[in-house]
């Protein structure tokens, strides 16, 4: 579960660097970097890093300890990854689609997973 979030959130943390320093990088934009472009990918990036940043720092740090606070992290994460998913669908980018996808079953569910009542002893 912790290496899944990691990589998760490292290659949320990959995109956001690209669409600072390499926006044209980034799936569906296909017509250059316009003024546009750049701007969505920069509002991209300032969501993606911290969210990034946080749930790296957290899942190095052992969640056990920080259990309260990665629920709701896990929370963020997925959510902000299903509206990627979403925005994949819609634009019909397949890459996009699977790793947006991919992230939000891997932090919804860890959050479902850490979050649910602990088994009767």
């Amino acid at each position: 579960m912790l290496v899944l979030n990691g990589i998760s959130a490292l290659a949320s943390a990959y995109f956001g660097i690209v669409a600072l320093v390499a926006p044209g990088a980034l799936p569906g934009i296909n017509d250059g970097v316009t003024d546009t472009a750049k701007f969505f990918a920069d509002m991209y990036a300032v969501r993606a890093l911290p969210i990034a940043a946080v749930l790296l720092w957290l899942v190095a740090c052992g969640w056990r300890q920080h259990r309260p606070g990665l629920i709701p992290v896990l929370l963020v994460a997925g959510i902000s990854q299903f509206g990627d998913a979403t925005i994949g669908i819609a634009a019909g980018t397949a890459s996009m689609i699977v790793g947006a996808a991919f992230a939000t079953i891997v932090h919804l569910g860890s959050a479902w997973w850490l979050g649910r009542p602990a088994a009767p002893r």
